[in-house]
């Protein structure tokens, strides 16, 4: 064993000692070294003994991600809540941004499991969702579906995608631009409903050259969720290449509390 201290060299040798013991004892012959760690395993367990999701048609996948957020013991009013306001935007910006407006579904499937992996921990519970999803056993999901949903789940929150990152760079080119933006729409969505409280009610999304105006209404204050919105638009503006303006409007009331109108530059942002 060269280059290992002759301390290490005899924890190595005692270690084989007792896999081969082992092995003997069992009657195998072939051993496979698991190259991920204890978390990974335990979090596998986690979702085998999640309990089984009824029968549902095929249809309707909806009632599948729901219980899926359920079991997982997600806050399915704020998950309902956030998931109304991504497809609402994906909805009136797919014109105009040229996405794929049959990705509605999508988005509004992450919004409601996005968070998962609160199951597991609050701390990088974005990198639990990932985990959750992609080693669930969704109803009527395909496996690329499954791969994208626990992608912009993984992306709803912290860095940016990367493609140093395993499970961005494993996607195909036009997945990896599918993720991107969906990931940047939901973070906005989050965002309008940081308090979960559910103050926002229509959202009201227009392109006009490099800008996207959002007008949000709001029968209660919603400013926290703006304050935090506007905090949120860094991967909107690199994917998309537009700033993004927010203003308020309370039911009745005139349009108020302008907002963003710092230039962007296509391509530079920073992640949250």
């Amino acid at each position: 064993m060269v280059g290992l201290s002759p301390q290490r060299a005899d924890i190595i040798v005692a270690g084989l000692a007792i896999v081969e013991r082992i092995m003997r004892k069992l009657g195998a012959n072939v051993v496979q070294v698991h190259t991920r760690g204890v978390r990974d395993g335990l979090m596998l367990t986690m979702i085998q003994q999640l309990p089984t999701l009824p029968s549902i048609p095929t249809e309707d996948r909806r009632a599948a991600i729901e219980e899926f957020a359920k079991s997982c013991g997600v806050d399915l009013s704020h998950a309902r809540q956030v998931a109304r306001i991504a497809g609402s935007l994906w909805q009136q910006l797919a014109g105009p941004l040229k996405l794929k407006s049959d990705d509605r579904e999508l988005i509004e499937s992450a919004a409601l499991i996005a968070n998962v992996g609160y199951l597991i921990n609050f701390d990088g519970h974005h990198k639990h969702s990932y985990h959750l999803i992609v080693n669930s056993e969704l109803a009527r999901f395909e496996r690329r579906q499954l791969q994208i949903l626990a992608n912009v789940a993984r992306y709803h929150r912290g860095t940016r995608p990367k493609k140093r990152h395993e499970n961005f760079s494993e996607l195909s080119v036009e997945d990896q631009k599918r993720v991107c933006e969906l990931a940047a729409i939901l973070r906005l969505a989050l965002a309008l409903d940081r308090t979960h409280q559910q103050h926002v009610g229509e959202v009201r999304a227009r392109v006009r050259d490099d800008v996207v105006r959002i007008v949000v209404q709001s029968e209660d204050e919603a400013n926290v969720d703006l304050w935090a919105a506007e905090r949120k638009v860094d991967l909107f503006e690199k994917v998309f290449g537009r700033k993004v303006c927010f203003s308020a409007r309370d039911s009745g009331a005139r349009a108020r509390s302008k907002r963003r109108t710092r230039p962007v530059r296509p391509g530079r942002g920073r992640s949250r």
